[in-house]
């Protein structure tokens, strides 16, 4: 036998100790004192019922139209457009250095949510669209934008809230990807950790007792910075025709909620306000209404939130303490390029990296717990292909493209009150019609919470066997 049928031979034997056996919790018993605590302990109460209701927001679009499997107004369809030239008021298509810019980027055609959105929100009308994670959502709104605003008006015209400043640091970076040929166009950075004075001298404020008067016309923002900025500069926001939504399901919640309230009360009664999210739920449909205007609708079935690309899978464990034994072979076999890991706080990514690192696996981790610059600097490392595997709290489950991810692995399952962040985590692969593989390490305390995601969002999750792995 040669060495490269010897190499086979091994990493045929390691795809079976992951797909064809519950994992061993005997094995390896020196290491289970260093990773205690890591994974869901308890029974979580679970309502399936409550949670199909959450979810069942179709049940409020009863005026919109069925195509395929997207809920949408009228008017959505009859004015969905499958070339970027023919997009635009009139049928004028869109800005030429505009479209240069998309083609340089590498949108050949519109995706589907492209095709929908972009007509309706450069003709000014409010939106709530629903598109599953990596079909160019980001790239609706910012080609909207980039159509709508003035390119001779040196004033902020258009603003664009994300919940996390990695978000947002990705929209500002395509963003100025598709601007790559309109050299008047300014963006300005207005997140936490970002100095405030350079903020509102890029907004047009008053710095060192001057106005800068070529201000940016667009504002990528996190919503406790744009605040920190409106109350004292209210002035400098007066010409927002604009508002981006992104993520507007997280943006519409919890304490996240009251601060867009406060946002809105600065800006005009007549700001056009588009939505955007991967997932829904009907308090956020609710509550879309009362803030649109008469807007349109794309919604998607639930059954269909996930992308069709994404092999759904999982591994029964048998103690939560052997989960990291998995991660050693998958670390150690694999032939996966990247991958990233999600556990549910900042204590088991922390104990998870500190055991795998003592085990001389190279891994990062990010957490809420890092500075922004930190976060960033981990992100454009794990971009850089050089690092493996990743670990992330939910923080890194929106949004977040990198173009070489195959694989996600959910250390935790989410919890059965935020079970949508599944579909972001297993949205960071399958992007883009590419192929896709999710798995969930599954212990009998995490059984309920994987049944109710299933149920709940109707994506069949099999268990994992050699073929799934072979593929990548």
């Amino acid at each position: 036998m040669n060495q490269n049928q010897q190499n086979q031979t091994n990493k045929n034997s390691n795809y079976r100790s992951f797909s064809e056996r519950s994992y061993d919790r005997d094995r390896d018993r020196d290491r289970r004192p260093r990773i205690k605590g890591i994974g869901n302990h308890g029974r979580p109460q679970i309502s399936i019922e409550e949670h199909q209701l959450k979810f069942d927001y179709t049940k409020q679009a009863i005026e919109l139209l069925e195509n395929e499997d997207i809920l949408c107004s009228e008017e959505v369809i009859k004015d969905s457009c499958d070339k970027f030239e023919n997009i635009g008021n009139d049928g004028d298509g869109l800005k030429e250095n505009l479209l240069l810019g998309i083609i340089a980027y590498g949108y050949l055609e519109p995706s589907r949510i492209q095709s929908y959105a972009i007509p309706q929100i450069i003709a000014g009308r409010d939106i709530l669209a629903q598109s599953q994670s990596g079909t160019g959502k980001t790239g609706a709104f910012l080609i909207s934008v980039l159509q709508r605003i003035d390119e001779n008006l040196n004033v902020p015209q258009a603003i664009i809230l994300s919940p996390t400043c990695e978000l947002a640091q990705q929209t500002y970076i395509i963003g100025k990807s598709l601007s790559v040929r309109m050299p008047n166009v300014k963006f300005s950075f207005t997140v936490g950790g970002c100095d405030t004075l350079t903020n509102i001298k890029e907004l047009g404020g008053t710095h060192n007792g001057k106005i800068d008067k070529s201000a940016a016309q667009i504002v990528i923002a996190t919503p406790g910075r744009l605040i920190h900025i409106l109350k004292e500069h209210p002035y400098l926001f007066e010409q927002i025709k604009l508002l981006i939504i992104d993520e507007c399901d997280e943006l519409l919640s919890g304490s996240f909620k009251d601060e867009i309230k406060k946002i809105l009360e600065v800006l005009s009664e007549n700001v056009q306000i588009c939505l955007f999210s991967a997932t829904l739920n009907s308090n956020v449909v609710t509550l879309a209404k009362v803030i649109l205007n008469d807007p349109v609708q794309i919604l998607i079935k639930k059954e269909k939130m996930t992308l069709e690309g994404i092999k759904q899978t999982y591994i029964d464990i048998l103690r939560p303490e052997d989960k990291v034994n998995v991660l050693i072979e998958m670390l150690s076999t694999l032939p996966i390029q990247q991958f990233i890991v999600y556990v549910n706080s900042k204590k088991n990514a922390d104990m998870l990296k500190n055991f795998l690192e003592a085990e001389n696996f190279s891994v990062v981790s990010i957490t809420s717990a890092m500075t922004k610059f930190e976060r960033a600097e981990t992100i454009r490392n794990f971009k850089q292909g050089g690092i493996k595997c990743l670990i992330s709290t939910d923080l890194l489950s929106r949004g977040i493209d990198i173009q070489q991810l195959s694989l996600v692995i959910n250390y935790d399952l989410p919890r059965a009150n935020n079970i949508e962040s599944y579909i972001h985590r297993i949205g960071r692969t399958g992007r883009y019609g590419k192929a896709g593989l999710s798995i969930n390490l599954v212990t009998k305390y995490e059984k309920d919470i994987q049944n109710l995601i299933s149920i709940t969002f109707k994506c069949p999750i099999v268990a994992l066997e050699n073929s799934h792995l072979k593929q990548f």
